[in-house]
């Protein structure tokens, strides 16, 4: 059978799985021999089926079916053998039989063992995703074998406490993974998204293009007869708002970044009690005039509902000064916060918060990140339970932007552990002081 069923034999299998003083007598009586030390590289099946147009002839005649079952067998003997299937392992192995005059621990034999057997779990990982193709790709499977290798460590997860690694599966389609580097830091989690997010919309179009995008949402695209000119296309937009745009260059360049220059202190901008605040009174007047006040709102409460597009060319400039964001009554999460009272606050919370919060005579604070989940709502701890006709919340936030100086937070919390993500969380707006 062209070698198909060579290593497939008892006599083999007998000199890994034996067991020292319980089947010696087996060995003896069948002339088995002790295999103590196995060295095992599998069918390239991986590397086969990277390449371009493969058959499934070639893919399976590149499946392993003797050496997957002697790897197995040696790792479930590691009391008695080694085994080794990564030759990263050969150097420090052989230093190890070396020092310990030609004998292996069985720390060493274990954690052989437990590579081993991930090896065999990559191996048939790989082969079940090749032929799963085949299938009906509309069908949702019942279980899905997850077979990744770590190819990078990232700068950070989602939140910069977080450590975070990059790994893939066997074929790489459709993403950055591969991609190389050319300057700049190591890439974070957040960066991957972005950028697998561009790639996958701009190879959309068959004429060359460009794709700006901000957390996961693209923000500019467009077309044109190379890519500069796509790429130059991507900033444009109509010529009334380049208009306000020009104006908010001058504007900040000339009247808001100088208080970067006077205003040191690290809440300035933020801090309605601050010197600093008040000197961008008279500023956020003139903004008003302008009718570019908070133009993240929609118009009824006293914005311009500008879209992802603008607001991102508007705050690329307002982005060179601290102080620009707080100018413009853009400034987070006093934004977000704004929206969230205006559309889920009651008429008693409107009056008291979100008035104020509009003519900046106070700031907000957004409280949702934990330290052992990031932003990830379904690995909050923090909770919320009743208490008569209270609410009691227990846990612990962090990264809660202007805590310190807000008149209110909001604050989100689990108060359904047995409802879905999605639906077991709530904001409360807790009042400072």
């Amino acid at each position: 059978m062209d070698g198909r069923v060579k290593t497939l034999n008892p006599l083999i299998y007998g000199g890994i799985l034996n067991r020292s003083g319980i089947d010696d007598n087996v060995q003896k009586e069948h002339g088995m021999i002790n295999l103590n030390l196995m060295v095992i590289n599998l069918y390239p099946f991986e590397e086969t089926i990277a390449g371009n147009n493969v058959s499934e002839v070639d893919a399976i005649e590149n499946i392993d079916i003797g050496g997957p079952s002697m790897i197995r067998a040696s790792a479930k003997n590691y009391y008695n053998k080694a085994i080794l299937t990564d030759p990263d392992d050969y150097e420090s192995f052989i230093k190890e039989l070396e020092i310990n005059d030609c004998s292996i621990s069985e720390e060493t034999r274990r954690n052989l063992a437990v590579s081993a057997f991930k090896r065999t779990a990559m191996y048939d990982s790989a082969i079940h995703d090749y032929f799963s193709e085949k299938i009906d790709k509309e069908s949702i499977p019942e279980e899905i074998p997850l077979g990744l290798k770590k190819i990078s460590s990232l700068r950070y997860g989602e939140n910069p406490h977080q450590n975070a690694g990059l790994y893939v599966s066997h074929k790489q389609s459709d993403s950055l993974t591969n991609a190389k580097i050319h300057q700049g830091k190591e890439l974070s989690y957040n960066n991957f998204l972005d950028a697998n997010t561009a790639m996958n919309c701009v190879m959309e179009f068959n004429d060359p293009a460009c794709v700006i995008v901000k957390h996961v949402n693209p923000c500019g695209v467009a077309i044109g007869t190379d890519i500069k000119n796509a790429y130059e296309k991507s900033f444009e937009t109509d010529p009334e708002f380049q208009a306000s745009l020009d104006w908010i260059d001058t504007f900040t360049r000339e009247e808001i970044e100088p208080l970067d220059l006077v205003f040191r202190e690290p809440g300035d901008p933020w801090d309605p009690n601050s010197p600093a605040f008040a000197a961008m009174a008279p500023l956020r007047e003139i903004v008003k005039e302008k009718r570019l006040w908070a133009c993240h709102l929609e118009p009824d409460l006293g914005g311009q509902g500008y879209g992802q597009v603008s607001l991102g060319l508007m705050n690329e400039i307002l982005g060179r000064s601290r102080f620009g964001p707080s100018v413009f009554g853009c400034q987070a999460p006093d934004s977000g916060n704004a929206e969230i009272l205006a559309k889920f606050g009651t008429a008693k919370q409107k009056e008291k918060y979100l008035k104020p919060l509009l003519n900046a005579e106070i700031a907000s604070c957004y409280s949702m990140t934990e330290p052992q989940a990031g932003a990830d709502p379904g690995e909050f701890l923090c909770t919320a339970t009743r208490d008569g006709n209270e609410w009691v919340i227990n846990g612990e936030k962090w990264f809660a932007s202007h805590a310190r100086f807000s008149a209110f937070l909001l604050v989100m919390v689990v108060t359904d552990t047995e409802a879905p993500i999605h639906q077991g969380a709530s904001i409360f707006l807790v009042e400072q002081g």
